[in-house]
């Protein structure tokens, strides 16, 4: 069973997160900025991306369309009547309501963890047609990461 999804983007000013989320069901959920673990600056630069700590999956939606530069990043959906929890743990994201965490590092490394392998599915498609690097399914024995947080 597939857990979640590497792979590596660009280190560029563009509309990262869309490139790789729109085939997904974006509105669905809300979203959280985990904002101790969060660096992505807007289009020019001059300010963070997210405002926020929490988005309507709408809200989201329409901000992940404008470019940004993630240095790093952690965020985590959940379904609209989910209670938010900074999950920290592999076993805490199981045994949670959190349905998808998103880690990005370093600038380029993404690994994105999902309960709906279709949407693991439809990530993979997503970084393909970007032409994004190493894409890899990450399964039960292949993960290495337990730890949830990036800093």
């Amino acid at each position: 069973m597939n857990s979640g999804i590497y792979f590596e983007i660009p280190q560029m000013v563009t509309n990262t997160l869309w490139s790789f989320l729109r085939n997904i069901q974006i509105e669905n959920y809300n979203w959280y900025n985990i904002n101790n673990q969060s660096e992505i600056y807007n289009e020019k630069s001059d300010g963070e991306f997210f405002c926020k700590k929490h988005y309507s999956g709408t809200e989201f939606f329409n901000l992940i369309q404008l470019n940004h530069h993630i240095i790093f990043l952690k965020l985590q959906a959940y379904l609209i009547d989910n209670r938010f929890k900074n999950i920290d743990s592999y076993e805490e994201f199981i045994n949670s309501d959190c349905q998808i965490i998103i880690l990005v590092y370093d600038c380029k490394y993404v690994e994105i963890y999902s309960k709906q392998e279709l949407e693991l599915y439809e990530i993979y498609q997503s970084a393909q047609e970007n032409n994004y690097e190493n894409i890899s399914y990450i399964t039960e024995n292949s993960r290495d990461r337990n730890n949830m947080n990036i800093l």
